[in-house]
């Protein structure tokens, strides 16, 4: 699934336009399971690159929030889930 910087801006107008502000740029080395693009300074946008990877987001959001809790350390945490959509096809996160 071919994913870029028009999917994301697009995606981020129509489900998180408080955020449509801010620039977008691909991250420069990408994993296999996700696009990830950052948003502003301080945001990620992290989206499935097919359907196999697309439950884990639902999973990452749960053990962030839980993770977040109990450890000294700072793990992102989850500013948005995005649904899926005719623009995208699969549920995807904002993450600070």
């Amino acid at each position: 699934m071919e994913i870029d910087r028009n999917t994301v801006a697009l995606l981020i107008r129509q489900q998180f336009p408080h955020l449509d502000h801010l620039p977008i740029e691909p991250v420069s080395k990408q994993g296999w399971d996700n696009a990830t693009f950052r948003l502003g300074d301080a945001l990620s946008v992290r989206l499935p690159r097919n359907e196999s990877y697309a439950e884990a987001v639902n999973k990452e959001t749960h053990a962030l929030a839980v993770l977040g809790e109990h450890l000294s350390v700072e793990v992102p945490s989850v500013v948005a889930v995005g649904l899926p959509s005719d623009t995208f096809p699969l549920p995807w996160s904002i993450r600070r």
